[in-house]
């Protein structure tokens, strides 16, 4: 076997879940060498904080809250550059928390990622006096200016110390819809919200690094979901297995990994995928609730699930009657968002 392609990433779990066994069998074609997540790329660039690794320790002791202290750890210390010594081929990031997140600066001048999720929780934030905080939401104008200085920095410095590294740009999805276990699903206000505030920030942020940056792309196209089954509990970035399927094989097709493999995590996105959109579509007479422009979104399923048939049509044959019957049958309960979306057609030619 070749030799691994070795992997860093500077983000959230958009991309971090990725490379995980959970959703795919990376580990025979990709070393993964570090993971920054909940970092803002202007606080890597400071001076490292001095702090007692006592007082950013989450209780109770488990896993998650490790892997909590870890992360603030990192940004700390702004371990960032050391890890990067450590040689990588690929870096992928994602601005997710650079939208959510912002910085604080420090009574001494110091900045540090306000994370808002963790550090709350420990000590070394008790004990800070007079900072202030800079963020997309309350200070939109004044944080891009600062982040373009540091993104800047970022990419120049990989290009004059490490030109080898290619970066890949995973563009951010935000999912508002959550399925049920029975496939049926609805749209979360409190999540639908942060989808509208936060995901113009990040569109924002991604258009700046790839209209100044020949950065490569990984942009999943469909409609996103999280779920109530998620191993970490449903969220807007707590994605459904299709989507970290997707980015995987989009992943290594832009490292050319052997056919077999890059076969293999094909078909398996398109399973994952298919799967989850057959059972919307069989659900789909059921009652949506908190749903805008519902039957609109609902056809756009049927349009994606009909592209796929036509593409994979040897591997999907069964499916390919599977419109046809939609509309062909007496059911009420099946055929009536078609109605409803007649009604809505007729009325948008009054």
């Amino acid at each position: 076997m070749s030799e691994k392609i070795r992997v860093g990433i500077l983000g959230s779990c958009v991309t971090r879940e990725v490379f995980t066994t959970y959703y795919n069998d990376y580990k025979n074609h990709f070393d993964l060498i570090f993971s920054h997540e909940r970092e803002s790329i202007i606080s890597l660039f400071q001076d490292p904080i001095e702090f007692d690794e006592e007082d950013i320790k989450l209780y109770p002791d488990s896993k998650k809250n490790r892997f909590r202290s870890k992360n603030i750890f990192n940004d700390l210390s702004k371990s960032f550059f050391e890890d990067l010594k450590k040689g990588i081929d690929y870096l992928i990031i994602d601005v997710y928390f650079e939208a959510l997140f912002g910085i604080m600066i420090l009574e001494n001048g110091s900045i540090i990622t306000n994370n808002k999720w963790d550090l709350p929780k420990t000590k070394f934030y008790s004990d800070l006096n007079n900072y202030t905080t800079c963020d997309m939401y309350e200070n939109q104008n004044e944080f891009f200016e600062l982040w373009i200085t540091y993104c800047n920095k970022l990419f120049e410095f990989i290009r004059s110390s490490y030109p080898g590294v290619k970066i890949i740009l995973n563009k951010v999805k935000l999912a508002d819809k959550v399925l049920k276990e029975d496939y049926s699903f609805y749209v979360d206000m409190d999540f639908k919200w942060m989808v509208q505030t936060y995901y113009p920030f990040i569109q924002k942020f991604e258009k700046y690094i790839e209209e100044h940056y020949d950065v490569l792309k990984i942009e999943y196209g469909g409609i996103v979901f999280t779920n109530v089954n998620n191993r970490w509990s449903p969220y807007i970035v707590h994605l459904t297995d299709e989507y970290y399927n997707f980015v995987y094989y989009s992943f290594c097709k832009l490292t050319n990994v052997d056919n077999l493999h890059l076969n293999d995590s094909k078909l398996k996105y398109m399973s994952s995928k298919l799967t989850i959109y057959e059972n919307i579509v069989n659900n789909m007479g059921g009652e949506l609730t908190n749903m805008d422009n519902e039957i609109t979104e609902l056809n756009i399923l049927l349009e994606e699930k009909e592209c796929m048939i036509i593409k994979y049509d040897e591997e999907l044959n069964y499916f390919k009657d599977f419109k046809e019957d939609i509309l062909n049958s007496s059911s009420w309960k099946i055929t009536k968002p078609f109605r409803y979306l007649k009604n809505s057609v007729n009325k948008s030619k009054k």
